[in-house]
């Protein structure tokens, strides 16, 4: 009779942990825009990558990166507009952002990490300009 290897097991079952772990955290993905706010500069979102059997969740009310540049010596900013049917790039903070948009140094009020509750569009993707 052949021993198991406790070693093998262990690796096993870890590897299985990491990736249940691993496959709950957000870091950035493609998503569709379904709707765009531009009063309040946010969208509701369709993410595009599969991860369960589920259709994935609608994201609702994420933020639109702006701009800030120097042109020629003048400063623009650039406000961002997305439409129906783009292609963006979402990134999840490491942290929740509420208490960012005070500009002051704080404790996040939850222990989320990664989450689509903190997600971001980044970019549009090009082939969706």
């Amino acid at each position: 009779m052949k021993q198991a290897d406790p070693s093998a097991a262990l690796a096993a079952m870890l590897t299985r942990w990491w990736n249940k772990m691993a496959g709950g955290m957000h870091v950035a993905f493609p998503c569709k825009v379904i709707s765009y706010q531009a009063a309040t500069n946010r969208a509701s979102l369709q993410p595009l990558t599969r991860t369960t059997n589920a259709e994935p969740a609608i994201i609702e009310h994420v933020s639109v990166l702006g701009q800030r540049y120097m042109i020629n010596g003048y400063e623009t900013t650039c406000i961002p507009y997305v439409k129906a049917g783009d292609i963006v790039l979402v990134v999840c903070s490491d942290r929740e952002l509420k208490n960012a948009q005070t500009g002051k140094v704080s404790k996040p009020d939850s222990s989320r990490m990664h989450d689509v509750n903190d997600a971001v569009i980044v970019g549009v993707f090009p082939w969706s300009l």
